[in-house]
């Protein structure tokens, strides 16, 4: 007897039967695309490696094309019993958004507790392209003492122009191709404007910065006499130890301080300095004064206040 043949019915409910297990298929297929790239992003949020921390950082730090900063730095000198402090406050942004026209802006207050004088000091500075600007709101009044008067430079601008240092995108990718942090030690997470931080403590590799200062892109930019200078600048720095906040998110440099000591001719100097960064990218307007007098001739006066100070010391 013949077998009865299969009816649409029965092909129908294969289909559904098929569609339904590709269905499930996918469906965890999708689930385990997702769990492996959230256990990446979340092994790499949490256990990235701190030299790829680091590396990254530094990356991110050179492609930032405009940020603020604001921070303090204090010095302590030690010299025949008498310790001396002044403490600089700064605060300024960068915009290097034009390659061939890179800005930047500078605000500092000194203040200082040298004997019982007043030496505070308030100063601005510019630099766009190749001229620098510089306006003096306060000078130490202690300068009026001898004879000093410099109302007549207060709260002007004084311009003048550098030479231009060219080839800055060559000096990006140097900095990039060398890794400048040794001896990373990882200290306690910490939050920075609500943001989770990787947090180290790093030291300055001076022998990659001798690495740099040999390259050729280096011998291009500078003199041979200023390139020498900053070889031996580089020679003289004792160990520099910093502590760095690096952004989990975005991975830029957020927080940094550190200090060093230096043993002068003027006695032991004690340098500690704190900087903190933010506003990566973002809109800054710095923009030439509207008047401007050539600086040498602004200053004229103080130079000369400055020679009958000095004469008067010897």
């Amino acid at each position: 007897m013949a077998k009865p043949k299969k009816t649409g019915k029965t092909n129908k409910k294969a289909n559904k039967s098929r569609r339904l297990a590709i269905l499930i298929i996918s469906s965890l297929l999708s689930f385990l695309i997702v769990a492996i790239g959230a256990g990446a992003a979340f092994y790499f949020y949490f256990f990235i490696k701190p030299d790829m921390v680091i590396k990254s950082m530094q990356k991110k730090m050179i492609e930032a094309k405009k940020f603020h900063y604001k921070g303090e730095v204090t010095l302590k000198r030690a010299q025949d019993e008498q310790n001396t402090k002044t403490v600089f406050n700064i605060e300024g942004d960068v915009d290097e958004s034009e390659e061939n026209k890179p800005k930047h802006s500078l605000k500092l207050d000194a203040g200082s507790d040298f004997m019982l004088f007043d030496l505070d000091t308030e100063l601005d500075f510019k630099i766009i392209g190749k001229i620098f600007y510089l306006k003096a709101n306060k000078l130490p009044s202690v300068l009026a003492v001898y004879g000093g008067d410099f109302s007549n430079i207060l709260n002007k601008w004084g311009v003048l122009e550098t030479r231009e240092l060219r080839k800055n995108k060559e000096l990006r990718e140097l900095m990039e191709n060398n890794q400048l942090f040794k001896n990373i030690k990882v200290l306690k997470t910490e939050e920075i404007g609500g943001k989770d931080t990787y947090h180290y403590q790093v030291s300055v590799d001076k022998e990659a910065l001798l690495e740099i200062s040999n390259n050729k892109t280096l011998s291009e930019v500078l003199t041979p006499e200023e390139l020498e200078e900053v070889k031996k600048s580089i020679n003289s720095l004792p160990e520099l130890v910093l502590e760095t906040w690096i952004g989990k998110e975005d991975y830029y440099l957020k927080r940094y301080k550190g200090n060093l000591t230096l043993n002068t001719e003027f006695g032991k100097i004690t340098i500690d300095f704190l900087l903190n960064l933010s506003r990566f990218n973002q809109p800054v307007k710095i923009e030439s004064p509207a008047v401007a007098e050539p600086l040498e001739q602004l200053f004229s006066s103080f130079w000369e206040n400055i020679k009958k100070l000095q004469a008067f010391q010897i």
